[in-house]
């Protein structure tokens, strides 16, 4: 104990003798606009507050500011404007590697008569969109990167919110009040796109690493019931991304190695006195980076290998008008061979099955061009244009073993490519102070080309199961309005409508947020929307059983699932920098895919897997609900600290074709979250940190293996009687996350270690059966997972 005590204090004693380097100083720079309208505010003043001498700006006819020789830390910015309500940014973080980028949204009064109060308006929450008033929230690179056990993936820092949780800690698929993945719908820069993750299953929504760079991501919405207009085709919530501009002062380069990868990204202004600016990142993964130099990471051939590009042009042009240019791309492939695997040692089954040897490849890109163009300063239009690539394939060999001895047999071959093309054009104006509309239309053309098969033993030959090669169109219109009665009360109304080409399918979907400020500290809110899904393709495009006749697609005609939200909601601002917020909701889901015979299969358990269901001949007679009430105490990040505690209790069932009411694959029926972080200021240079999280849910319902089949059959055979009757161990995980930041000039670098599963607790995931043993085995989720992490800034 003595010498670990010597060493922090000799730690210290270094740390404090950097103070003769001297304060650094960096640049505040930002854009101020109208929440409304989106128009530059002229004029507004910016000011820094509880510094001496004062630092302050206006801003100019392009609404951007300036604050120069700030000190590196964290500083409370005072933003004010004529006929604006007034806002103040706590802790905003200055380094000194890099300028700090802020783009601020400021509310016209309704009235001039409104009352003047300076009121925090903290931006890790407050969202993007306009129109979303219940179940949203917003969240930016920051945020992302706090948390313990996020590793800086939007997704999983999603999952720290009240009615979230991860499905599978090895993937970042996302369940939201007791919904599918499936239905969560993932939109970047304006254009809906598919899985931005690397090793995605055609069809999902999740992954085991995000391509999603937080290093390039903007000010951005997570949405959880009743959303707005603007987004459909989705039953559970959005991720609405923005990328943002690269700095516009001069280049800054930053370099980055940990878990997600070895990265490299670069940003600035495009010319000398430029108002355009280039962001660019590229990423390579870390363990086939150590692969590729001979280095082994103990995984066997199992080494994931992927890499990524993201990038953002911005081209400034007249009147606050703008041209964008944008892409994500990248491929990943991995290997998992249970061939390989040590049947004496089963501590080397790291990710694998010893039945079977999966070999997976997947490409992804997502590239797009947006001009935003201002008629007059309350009403501009939006285009953007964009192309989306997905592919994935999978081949799977069944293994079996004669005396520890494998011999594998080709089983499956899966092929899915899906190209998109997507037009969205709205126009938003504001009409004055108290009414704001915004109508637009999406139109995507998809051009699909997969096939699935499998090998059929007893006929010595291939069947395609899944077939699908020609062209479908999606077309979806909507209108949002807002209006505010009065500085108390805010109506958002809105109608979507969509129409899929393929199965001749029309939707219509009224929307409507109402909130009421009770007073400048306590506000109300309510929430209505129907919202409708297509079918995945495979789905609609699945051939029927071997033997049968293949000339038909017998779910090509299957109409949208459908769900009616119900949301209420409160906040209350009960004490400085402290929020506590509550919602209830019911969700009644119908027209779900079920069998046309007594069963218990829905749709609405698909995602549970890594694969979608096989099932031809599906009809839209089944149904659900999700009910629940959902807690949230937050302390913004104040005086170096900050507390988010989540909480949610509901209920998710479903009733397939046989009419019985069931706990779907996704009802975990309580989740809970603890997150606490401090940072320490050593000096004017350096400063600690530390953050936390424990998370608990109830364990998830599953459908128990019929042993005695299964050992007949000599393959694992489910109980379909009792579907997702018995229910799995309560989840727990602990993780902490410490760090430590050095401000040099010019230069900043950070380091990081995220523990996760502090406890190495075995948390079941699933439960299969091995026939050369002849036993059930749990397979569980991750256990202690160290996260190193180094970042530097210049």
């Amino acid at each position: 104990m003595k010498s670990v005590i010597r060493y922090i204090f000799f730690f210290l004693l270094v740390c404090t003798s950097f103070e003769s380097l001297g304060q650094q100083t960096q640049i505040i720079q930002g854009i101020l606009i109208d929440k409304e309208s989106e128009y530059p505010i002229i004029g507004a003043s910016v000011i820094l507050k509880e510094h001496d001498p004062i630092i302050g700006t206006t801003t100019d006819p392009n609404g951007r500011f300036k604050l120069e020789n700030v000190p590196t830390g964290r500083h409370q910015i005072l933003i004010s404007a004529i006929g604006y309500e007034t806002i103040t940014l706590n802790e905003i973080l200055v380094i000194g590697g890099k300028s700090t980028q802020l783009d601020l949204k400021m509310t016209e009064k309704a009235t001039q008569l409104d009352e003047v109060v300076v009121k925090p308006d903290d931006p890790h929450y407050t969202p993007n969109n306009e129109m979303a008033l219940v179940s949203a929230r917003g969240f930016d690179t920051e945020l992302t990167e706090r948390f313990a056990g996020s590793r800086n993936d939007p997704a999983r820092m999603a999952t720290n919110f009240a009615g979230v949780s991860g499905a599978n800690d090895g993937r970042n698929d996302i369940i939201i009040r007791g919904n599918s993945p499936m239905g969560v719908l993932w939109r970047l820069e304006g254009v809906d796109i598919p899985s931005p993750n690397h090793f995605a299953a055609f069809g999902s929504t999740g992954g085991p690493v995000s391509m999603l760079n937080t290093n390039t991501l903007g000010q951005s919405d997570f949405m959880t019931a009743a959303f707005p207009s603007a987004y459909g085709n989705a039953l559970a919530g959005v991720f609405d991304l923005n990328m943002r501009n690269g700095n516009l002062g001069k280049n800054e380069f930053m370099g980055q190695i940990g878990f997600n990868g070895i990265e490299l990204g670069a940003e600035g202004p495009m010319g000398k006195n430029s108002n355009s600016s280039y962001l660019i990142n590229y990423r390579y993964s870390t363990l086939a980076f150590f692969k590729l130099i001979g280095i082994s990471t103990g995984t066997g051939e199992a080494v994931p290998e992927y890499q990524d590009l993201s990038m953002k042009l911005n081209f400034a042009l007249k009147d606050a008008s703008s041209i964008s240019i944008f892409a994500i791309a990248g491929n990943s492939n991995i290997d998992i061979l249970g061939s390989e695997l040590d049947l004496d040692d089963p501590e080397t089954d790291l990710y694998g099955n010893e039945m079977v040897d999966i070999y997976n490849r997947s490409r992804t890109a997502i590239t797009g061009v947006s001009h935003n163009y201002f008629f007059n300063k309350n009403t501009y239009g939006k285009l953007i244009l964009a192309y989306t690539h997905a592919r994935v394939q999978n081949q799977i060999d069944s293994i079996t073993w004669n005396e520890n001895i494998p011999t594998p047999t080709e089983e499956i071959n899966s092929f899915n490519k899906e190209d998109r093309i997507t037009a969205h054009y709205f126009i938003n104006k504001k009409w004055n102070k108290k009414h704001t509309t915004r109508t637009g239309l999406l139109t995507t053309s998809t051009f699909a080309d997969f096939t699935d098969s499998t090998y059929i033993n007893h006929a010595d030959q291939w069947h395609t199961f899944r077939a699908g090669d020609g062209r479908s169109q999606m077309t979806q219109i909507y209108t949002d309005w807002m209006y505010k009665f009065h500085s108390k009360w805010l109506l958002r109304t809105g109608l979507y409508t969509n129409y899929y080409q393929l199965n001749d399918n029309w939707n219509i979907e009224p929307r409507i947020n109402l909130q009421y400020k009770w007073n400048h500290n306590l506000s109300l809110s309510a929430g209505f929307g129907i919202h409708s899904q297509q079918q995945p393709l495979p789905i609609l495009l699945s051939l029927p059983e071997f033997g049968q006749n293949n000339s038909l697609n017998s779910n090509q005609n299957l109409d949208a699932s459908r769900s009616r939200h119900y949301v209420l909601g409160m906040e209350y601002l009960f004490a400085k920098h402290w929020r506590l917020k509550s919602e209830i909701y019911y969700q009644d889901l119908y027209n779900i895919p079920v069998d046309p015979f007594p069963s218990s299969f829905s749709m609405l358990n698909a995602g549970a897997d890594f694969s979608l269901p096989y099932k031809t001949g599906l009809v839209n007679e089944g149904i659900g609900r999700n009910y629940g009430v959902e807690l949230t105490l937050e302390r913004n990040f104040s005086d170096g600290f900050y507390m988010l505690m989540t909480s949610s209790i509901f209920d998710s069932q479903y009733q397939g074709s046989d009419g019985v009411w069931r706990n779907t694959a996704f009802n975990s029926e309580y989740v809970a979250n603890l997150l606490l972080g401090k940072e320490w200021k050593l000096n004017n240079s350096m400063t600690l940190m530390a953050d936390t999280k424990v998370v608990t849910a109830g364990g998830r319902y599953y459908t128990p293996i019929d042993f005695e089949e299964s050992i007949a059959t000599g393959e694992e055979i489910l109980d379909e009687s009792k579907a997702f009757s018995e229910k799995m161990d309560a989840y727990f995980r602990w993780d902490i996350k410490v760090g430590f930041r050095w401000n040099l000039k010019k230069i900043t670098q950070e380091w990081t270690v995220d523990i996760q599963n502090l406890t190495n607790r075995l948390n079941p995931y699933d439960y299969n059966y091995n026939p050369r043993t002849q036993s059930i085995n749990q397979v569980n989720q991750l256990g202690l997972f160290v996260v190193p992490q180094y970042r530097i800034y210049f």
